[in-house]
């Protein structure tokens, strides 16, 4: 259940119909600490995911490190977007 453990405020609200859904930034940490739904993901794929995601939106990195801190990985997500060079 770590869904429980962030906030409403840190989602967003899809549509009027109350479709929630997660920032991408959140969901680049859940990929990041394998969760286990995202387990088929290896290292290559999760490195493109990072990358495109960089890529193609205006990421929050500090976003990215307070989830990744929630996770007990902050400072292991700091020295993977800096070995991918994404910040």
């Amino acid at each position: 259940m770590t869904r429980l453990l962030f906030s409403v405020q840190e989602m967003i609200n899809l549509d009027s119909g109350g479709i929630v859904i997660p920032k991408l930034e959140k969901m680049l940490v859940d990929l990041f600490s394998r969760e286990p739904a995202l387990e088929p993901f290896g290292d290559a794929e999760i490195d493109r995911v990072f990358r495109n995601a960089f890529d193609t939106y205006a990421l929050n990195a500090d976003s990215i490190l307070r989830y990744a801190a929630r996770r007990g990985k902050r400072q292991e997500m700091i020295e993977y977007l800096t070995s991918q060079k994404l910040t």
